[in-house]
């Protein structure tokens, strides 16, 4: 699966992943993984004795300087990655200044296999980060962390592209598919430079605090459903619907968090 340029299976003692996405359909799951390479990496969904598990089956290598925070499958073997920042020391101090101000740093980037990638048209946005597509893939729907908002991009079959967005009371971080086909969006809250500083956190949690929101896709309607301090569960950047809850995770911290699903 991926690229036949794929150099090999990663290096299990520097994996690294980031985002993911799963179509249990294809039995497909696909990770952005950092470390020596930055890439999609492509898992077969099994079943072992010992319960679900995951087989290597490919990757896709990210052109350089492209560093990548999540990914979004496609129909038709395809992708959609979220370009954050570009990659390389002064680049990335760059970014961060770039991200404190509110500018563009990245764009949505696209892969099929016949085709290779293509800068998605009016993606760019400060700060890309969480990515999620419709089933059909015309559809794409990626947080902009930097401008605290939700950028809908609808593709006609014309080519053409209509670009809307939401604004939010969080820079917002990860999005899921509800059941019923809304979306949950989990960010933080607070100034980016104290959102940013969390990644030299060494122990415990990133205490700063979060809140959820559901949207429309349709209308782009947001509805607050969950607003938290953050304390000891840390910063929240996801939300994904089990049952009558949502699960939230973070990107500092060592558990998971529970609340029921009020919609």
């Amino acid at each position: 699966w991926g690229s036949p340029e794929c150099p090999g299976p990663p290096d299990p003692a520097r994996f690294a992943p980031h985002g993911i996405d799963v179509d249990l359909r294809s039995r497909r799951l696909a990770a952005v993984v950092h470390g020596p390479r930055e890439a999609v990496e492509f898992f077969e969904i099994g079943q072992s004795p010992d319960g679900p598990a995951l087989t290597w089956r490919g990757c896709t290598v990210m052109p350089d300087g492209v560093g990548i925070n999540d990914v979004a499958l496609l129909p038709d073997g395809g992708f959609v990655v979220t370009k954050m920042f570009s990659l390389g020391r002064f680049a990335q101090l760059l970014s961060v200044g770039q991200m404190l101000l509110g500018a563009t740093t990245g764009y949505l980037l696209e892969w099929y296999p016949e085709s290779g990638f293509r800068q998605v048209p009016d993606s760019e946005g400060s700060a890309p980060n969480g990515v999620v597509a419709s089933p059909d893939g015309r559809e794409l729907y990626f947080a902009e962390w930097g401008e605290s908002r939700v950028v809908r991009i609808r593709r006609g079959a014309d080519g053409g592209v209509q670009r809307g967005y939401v604004n939010l009371g969080h820079h917002p971080d990860n999005l899921t598919w509800t059941r019923d086909g809304r979306l949950l969006v989990t960010g933080q809250i607070g100034p980016i430079g104290e959102l940013l500083a969390c990644g030299s956190t060494e122990e415990g949690t990133c205490p700063l605090p979060f809140s959820v929101y559901l949207i429309e896709p349709a209308t782009l309607d947001a509805k607050l459903v969950l607003e938290h301090a953050g304390s000891a569960h840390g910063a929240g950047t996801v939300a994904l619907e089990v049952g009558d809850e949502i699960f939230i995770g973070t990107f500092d911290g060592d558990r998971i968090g529970r609340a029921a699903f009020r919609r």
